[in-house]
């Protein structure tokens, strides 16, 4: 896939900016055979043109084979403390409601939705082989494989909707959010995490970030997604950066190719950070950091809280 030259010259049409509709987009880098455009209006950076669907399609089978449902890639997705930043977005009085979890994977935050207090939880992804995973940990059911908006989940249904690590790989994120909006109760809450274009890591690391690939199409910076919220009908509560993990800037800086790294070696270097990050002093340090990297807004993370304004 790598050697194939999706651009505009060879007839892939453009598209516009996925946060504010902007046309007035310039190449930055190319990756992949994909071009990355900077939005003139918003800064967002993103795939342009959009690689064809069946493209990723294949890409994301291929991750569910031999990369999400590998044992060792289980083992840290399922660890206690994986998502203890996303937890930490959750308001408390919405922990006994029903939940969507939009790009379910494995469902590892699934069943950790189960184990703080939801009653309800549904899961959705597009990856099968995932979703067969996350059925047999979280029950049969729990999880469906499909295109969320193609599925037929009844309006003003969920307390919270959470989409960790999705956004950034939808060509149409406006259509996402509208479809969360709809099936969100009155004052429901909408949680997000995208990889922050504004963070330490794409301002020395550029494409060599590992972060940056051709099935992420979306780079949004805190004002763009807020933007992109807000016109659909949310109200941000709360909006911080991050995660920086100098295991993987370090050897992204060093690496010679600007090719992803391999499977193995992304499983290897998540298998020792998650033993690091789990010693009692960094912990303590870990939080700190945080806490710094959301004051400066260079996290690697960018994660926003929300609720729909009717």
């Amino acid at each position: 896939m790598y050697d194939r030259d999706f651009s505009p010259q060879n007839g892939w049409p453009r598209r516009a900016c996925p946060a504010c509709g902007g046309s007035s987009s310039k190449k930055v880098f190319q990756k992949e055979g994909v071009y990355f455009d900077r939005c003139g209006t918003c800064a967002t950076v993103f795939v342009n043109p959009e690689p064809p669907p069946s493209l990723l399609e294949d890409l994301y089978a291929h991750y569910g084979d031999a990369y999400f449902t590998q044992p060792q890639k289980l083992a840290i997705d399922y660890a206690p403390d994986h998502y203890r930043r996303e937890v930490e977005m959750i308001p408390a009085a919405r922990r006994n409601g029903s939940i969507l979890d939009v790009g379910c994977s494995t469902g590892s935050f699934l069943r950790l939705a189960g184990v703080i207090g939801f009653g309800e939880r549904r899961g959705i992804d597009i990856s099968q082989k995932s979703v067969l995973q996350a059925n047999v940990i979280c029950g049969e059911g729990a999880a469906i494989a499909g295109d969320f908006l193609a599925q037929p989940f009844a309006p003003e249904t969920f307390d919270v909707v959470t989409m960790w690590a999705t956004l950034e790989h939808v060509a149409e994120p406006r259509k996402f959010l509208e479809e969360s909006y709809r099936v969100l109760k009155p004052r429901g809450t909408l949680l997000v995490s995208v990889p922050n274009k504004n963070s330490l890591n794409f301002r020395m690391l550029g494409r060599k970030w590992d972060m940056v690939s051709l099935e992420h199409l979306n780079y949004y910076t805190g004002k763009s997604l807020a933007l992109l919220l807000t016109s659909c009908g949310f109200r941000v509560c709360e909006a911080k950066t991050v995660a920086f993990n100098p295991l993987r800037c370090f050897r992204d800086l060093f690496r010679s190719s600007n090719r992803q790294p391999e499977i193995s070696d992304q499983i290897r270097v998540s298998e020792l950070s998650g033993r690091i990050r789990r010693a009692p002093f960094v912990a303590r340090a870990g939080a700190a950091l945080d806490r710094l990297l959301s004051a400066t807004g260079l996290g690697d993370l960018l994660m926003v809280a929300s609720v729909v304004s009717k």
